[in-house]
């Protein structure tokens, strides 16, 4: 999958989350990051959208059988255990895709490296 074919999927995925509006899209190493507010909540590479997690989301896509997202590097593999893949029935599903977009922005917000974290706590 080319980068403007991520780009397109992740901008008909986020023309499709109303109830985390506005979602915007970035480049996102070769892939396209889907972002609520200034936080990821998600990105889609190599045709799969995976969603942040957190330890409350986390059951649900396992429940499912999704896996973390991970890649391979020259000397290893590497899991990245804060995204998961958003299995296909619930992409399907416009209401299900929502309602995990808002548990993956709630995980987004309440990560440790949340730049809206950050800068909420510096405001205080």
């Amino acid at each position: 999958m080319s980068l403007s074919t991520s780009r397109q999927m992740a901008l008909d995925i986020a023309d499709r989350l109303t109830s985390v509006e506005p979602a915007t899209v970035t480049r996102y190493f070769a892939g396209a990051a889907i972002r609520v507010g200034g936080a990821q909540i998600g990105f889609v590479m190599k045709n799969s959208l995976y969603f942040r997690v957190d330890d409350e989301s986390r059951p649900q896509f396992e429940a499912l059988e999704s896996r973390p997202f991970s890649y391979k590097t020259s000397a290893r593999n590497v899991l990245v255990a804060s995204y998961y893949e958003v299995p296909a029935d619930v992409l399907d599903d416009d209401d299900r895709l929502n309602d995990w977009a808002t548990a993956a922005y709630r995980a987004a917000r309440s990560s440790p490296d949340s730049k809206q974290k950050k800068a909420a706590e510096a405001a205080s």
